[in-house]
Parts: C-alpha cells; sequence; structure tokens
C-alpha cells in the first residue's frame, strides 16, 4: 500500500487549505476535521490531489512516514519555507498533532496547534477559540516562559501515574492550558480532556520500561535486546544489532543523560531525519520492534511529551524526573 492510501485509509488530518491571515500575519493552515467514511457498498470519492491523513492510532513507523509525505505536500503547495508558521486548525487527535509538528521540524518551520473554529466560509478569517493555549508559548513565549512551563508539563506527564495510576495519554498542546499569575509572570498550568488515559494496574509507569531505558543509557546492548525481547519488543524469530537498537532509541535516552537537557526543533529535527533516512542503519530498526498492546499509550505520550518540549525548546530537569517517577530507572554515576 502507498503511503498517499494508507495516510487517507487512516484518515488522520483532512484537508489542505492555501492560506490563512490571522492578525495580519500569514499562516499556512492544515484542517483538521477528518473526512467521513463511506457507507458498506459505497466507493470512496477520490479528492485528487488532496492530502488525507489518519486518526486513529498509529505506529512510530507511520508516524515517520506520514511527517515525510506531510512535510512535502506543505513545501511544494503552500511553500513552506524555514521560519513560517502552521497552524492545525479544528480539534485533531494527538496523532494529527504528531505528524504536523514532526513535519513542521522537517522544514524548520514553526507548529501552532491552537484549536480555531471558522468564522466564515473563507480560511482568510480565523480566531483562536481559546487565547491562552500552551501553543500560544510555543510561538511567541520568553525563554523564562518556556522553561517555566515546560517544566510543569514535563512533571505532570511524570508525576501523573504515580499519584494516580492513569497516564493522560492526549498530551498535545490544546489541552493545556497557561495561567499566568496576576503580576503577568509565568504561573500555573491547566489541564484539560481525559477521555484518553492509560490506566496503569501497578499504580506508576512500568518498572521494566525503567530498567530498559538504564541499559541503553549504559550502553550495555545485549541485555537490552534480551529485556526487549521478554517484554514483547522483539519477537523470538527477530533479530537486531544492539549497537543499532540503541542508536535507534537514543531520542528517548539522551535527555536523561544530564542533569538538565534543552529540548529543541533542532535536536528532534535531526533525531527524526537520521532515523527517517533509509540509507542509515537504524532505519530498518523500526519496521522490526513490536509496540505491546500495555505500552500502546505510554509510547504515545512519550513521543507527544518530547514532540512538544521541543517545539517550546525547554530545558527541564528530565533525569531527576524519571528518578523520581520511573520505577526501575538508576542513571549512571
Amino acid at each position: 500500500m502507498s503511503v498517499a492510501a494508507m495516510l487517507r485509509e487512516y484518515g488522520l488530518l483532512g484537508c489542505m487549505d492555501s492560506l490563512a491571515n490571522m492578525n495580519g500575519e500569514q499562516l499556512a493552515v492544515i484542517n483538521a476535521l477528518v473526512p467521513s467514511i463511506p457507507e458498506e457498498g459505497e466507493e470512496e470519492e477520490e479528492d485528487g490531489d488532496e492530502p488525507c491523513l489518519e486518526a486513529r492510532g498509529v505506529t512510530f513507523f507511520e508516524l515517520q512516514q506520514n511527517s515525510v509525505f506531510l512535510s512535502n505536500q506543505l513545501y511544494m503547495r503552500l511553500g513552506v519555507r524555514p521560519g513560517d508558521k502552521v497552524l492545525l486548525a479544528g480539534y485533531g487527535s494527538t496523532s494529527a498533532e504528531l505528524t504536523a509538528m514532526l513535519a513542521c521540524m522537517r522544514l524548520q518551520a514553526v507548529f501552532v496547534p491552537v484549536s480555531v473554529q471558522f468564522q466564515s466560509s473563507s480560511p482568510s478569517e480565523l480566531t483562536p477559540a481559546v487565547a491562552s493555549l500552551l501553543a500560544t508559548i510555543i510561538a511567541d513565549g520568553t525563554p523564562q516562559e518556556r522553561d517555566h512551563y515546560g517544566g510543569i508539563y514535563a512533571h505532570f506527564l511524570f508525576s501523573g501515574p504515580a499519584r494516580t495510576g492513569l497516564l493522560h495519554a492526549d498530551p498535545h498542546p490544546g489541552n493545556f492550558r497557561v495561567i499566568p499569575d496576576e503580576d503577568g509572570s509565568p504561573g500555573r498550568m491547566g489541564v484539560l480532556d481525559y477521555g484518553s488515559v492509560a490506566r496503569l494496574p501497578q499504580r506508576g509507569l512500568p518498572q521494566p520500561m525503567g530498567r530498559l531505558i538504564t541499559l541503553c543509557a549504559a550502553g550495555d546492548g545485549a541485555a537490552l535486546v534480551e529485556g526487549l525481547r521478554e517484554e514483547g519488543f522483539l519477537k523470538d524469530r527477530i533479530r537486531l544489532d544492539p549497537q543499532l537498537l540503541m542508536d535507534y532509541l537514543s531520542p528517548f535516552v539522551e535527555p536523561t543523560q544530564v542533569e538538565r537537557f534543552r529540548f529543541s526543533r533542532e535536536w528532534m529535527r535531526e533525531q527524526f531525519q537520521r532515523i527517517n533516512n533509509p540509507k542509515d542503519p537504524a532505519y530498518t530498526v523500526s519496521i522490526k520492534l513490536n509496540l505491546p498492546p500495555s505500552y500502546v499509550l505510554i509510547h504515545r505520550t512519550w513521543l507527544g511529551g518530547v514532540g512538544v518540549l521541543s517545539q517550546l525548546e525547554a530545558e527541564a530537569p528530565f533525569r531527576a524526573l524519571l528518578e523520581e517517577y520511573l520505577p526501575g530507572f538508576t542513571p549512571a554515576g
């Protein structure tokens, strides 16, 4: 199946409009309205060159493919270039936001996931539904605001499972509201939409997850391969080079190797370009890994969280958070 056909089958994003104008600024707009699904026996209508992506759960490999396809569309059809802003209009899913975010990273464009509503039939008149979204910090926040709210965001994602036994599994910026203090300085953060959660019976993130990250950070590739096989990430018949596996997992491990890690669009883009490159030996790892059902929402949340922190370009005590809230994680030294 071609990438375009796979994207259409999943239905993650609707069709792209050309350009919109908001507050005097030109923005490329992606419409996140999910296309209708044909009734049984009804042929699906072909929409020519309108790209449609997928709204239900996608694998990490599919997200990579989807983001490459979308970035090509943004570049060729809408003329998006480095520094341009791309707005996700409507109310997209986490998968939709991740795909758009990764596509923007590939183009060095600024992703603005503000939920918006159309006020007329023309896409040129858009008004943010809520002004104090975390997306406003992503687009125009000061360094202080980025670090402050990025730290709260990361702490919320990791502390939640230990405090409640639940993981908020829809961590896109539209579900987070910034609440400045009365003097306008960075304050609290509001969290919405608990419709998608991972219930963790152990009342915390899985202990094997922390142990596997520790092994990868320590460079123990052989033990990492066996640990992934025990947890169901690797089928018995699959063989992987331990070094390639550790290279592939580096985006999840590198932030744990320093006391404070500065996330950035450039760092995230480099990671995804590397593992998206068919000429890179690590490219084949993604199609060999299996994702056990118990880890699906955890994986999606982790990937989404790292993406949002990179868009914020926030510095956060990532390692300390894992030490406190991820069972089994023991940093070297």
